[in-house]
């Protein structure tokens, strides 16, 4: 394990509840109308983490070891399985459910480029979420060729214009909101502040911690963890009042979100807890991943068959699609994502070069970012 590499239960405890808040806010017909709170800020939780974890798992191999076209290709072999996996299943639910096929060739060559597509309005049609991971994927590339340079001070000034760009977002903005914004193409630039503020904000929460001693918190453990974890989900279920939803959701990602993630940090749960806080954070990327075209799938379905009306259904309807889905979601990362970033990893230009030559590996991850290690002779 390289120096200052570490792995944080935490932080996929958070993740999986991030995760299960964006279910509960796309499948929100399932369970019932106004359910639905600030789930949306959940992607601005994703961008936190993203920073602090690539951070964690590639500054030091950046700056000794790792290529950038290297760091390039460990990201897509990261992110392309389920993003396709999802794109897929999204193209399937529109099959099923919608007679719109209208310039479904050309929408199906950018999805599978993972490239935008401004001729409709939203960017990434066949799996809305898709928008989050492509903005990802682009803020990590610019890291890996600017970490050099990203000094307290040029951090300080992206997260500034990023912050005053969402509140140009909240003023000028058709809805005055942060959680709607980017995912389609007349708010695009709401996206670019969104994962400018918050990926580099993970970026310099995770060197602050990393400057600090090494050593956590292991007083109150058992709970301040669960803590973090009813906060995380209050936060993103919380309902303010209209007149005040647009300062709310700027506190929360400009100062509360990174807050609770720093806080994270040094907390680590134990025993049973850490176990549930891993499985979230297994699940959490395949279940943001696929679980819209499910969803719409899902959704299409249960009214054929039952011949009743959506309503009629709520919210039984939404506590067994959640049941189905966790599993379901498992078992793509063990039997599909998992072992497919683990053949490209091992077989890709990624391999790493041995000693003696040899070339068993096995895939770890590390906060869901894999690495290869050579198996003990």
């Amino acid at each position: 394990m390289q120096p200052g590499r570490r792995f944080f239960a935490t932080l996929d405890g958070i993740r999986g509840v991030a995760a299960i808040a964006v279910v509960l806010a796309h499948a929100e017909s399932l369970f019932g109308a106004g359910t639905a709170g600030e789930n949306g800020l959940a992607v601005d939780v994703f961008f936190i983490l993203s920073g602090v974890v690539v951070t964690n798992a590639y500054e030091y191999r950046l700056q000794y070891k790792l290529s950038v076209i290297e760091f390039i290709n460990i990201r897509l072999i990261r992110l392309y399985p389920l993003y396709i996996l999802g794109t897929a299943i999204g193209l399937f639910s529109i099959l099923v459910t919608s007679t719109e096929t209208d310039n479904l060739p050309f929408t199906i060559t950018l999805a599978i480029l993972m490239i935008p597509d401004l001729f409709v309005q939203a960017l990434f049609p066949l799996n809305f979420p898709a928008w989050s991971l492509f903005f990802e994927l682009w803020v990590n590339i610019v890291y890996a060729f600017t970490f050099r340079l990203l000094t307290l001070r040029v951090l300080a000034a992206i997260m500034a214009i990023s912050a005053l760009g969402l509140v140009g977002t909240l003023y000028f903005g058709n809805h005055h909101n942060i959680a709607g914004v980017g995912w389609t193409r007349t708010n695009v630039f709401g996206g670019l502040f969104r994962v400018g503020y918050s990926f580099f904000a993970g970026v310099l929460l995770y060197r602050l911690f990393a400057s600090r001693k090494s050593a956590r918190y292991r007083d109150w453990r058992k709970v301040i963890p669960w803590v973090i974890l009813g906060l995380v989900a209050m936060t993103l279920c919380a309902k303010p009042p209209v007149m005040i939803e647009p300062y709310y959701e700027f506190v929360v990602v400009v100062l509360l979100s990174p807050a609770i993630i720093y806080c994270a940090l040094w907390f680590e749960p134990m025993g049973a807890a850490a176990k549930i806080c891993k499985f979230f954070g297994l699940i959490s990327y395949a279940v943001y991943t696929v679980h819209v075209p499910l969803f719409l799938l899902y959704k299409y379905m249960i009214v054929r068959v039952t011949g009743l009306p959506l309503d009629n259904l709520t919210p039984w309807a939404g506590f067994c699609f959640i049941g189905i889905l966790l599993p379901f979601c498992w078992a793509l990362d063990k039997f599909y994502d998992s072992p497919l970033r683990g053949f490209l990893l091992a077989h890709g230009r990624t391999k790493p070069v041995t000693e003696h030559g040899n070339t068993d590996f096995q895939l770890h991850v590390t906060n869901g970012e894999p690495f290869i290690k050579r198996d003990a002779a």
